[in-house]
């Protein structure tokens, strides 16, 4: 028997593995970028307007910080899940 039962079933698991490849490099920068404002204690000047519009309050300081522990757990989350289906396409895909 072949391994590969459906002839469009690679083309599908390797579009799935390029898709998670791509999340998982997205959510590795987001990481970085939440890292180096965890070390630097600091938000960028540019993220408060957004914040504003976002939030609708002018105490742009306390919702920053909600909005990056929310931000916080959609990127693990994320990554978890872009890793796992990346794992998961290459053992499909026998690599």
């Amino acid at each position: 028997m072949s391994k590969n039962r459906n002839p469009t079933q690679n083309p599908r698991m390797r579009l799935v593995r390029l898709i998670s490849i791509i999340s998982v490099i997205f959510f590795v920068v987001l990481l970085g970028w939440q890292l180096l404002i965890l070390t630097t204690g600091s938000y960028p000047e540019d993220v408060f307007p957004v914040v504003k519009i976002f939030s609708g309050t002018e105490e742009s300081i306390p919702v920053a910080y909600a909005w990056t522990i929310r931000l916080a757990i959609v990127t693990a989350v994320g990554l978890a899940v872009s890793f796992i289906g990346w794992i998961a396409a290459n053992r499909r895909l026998g690599k």
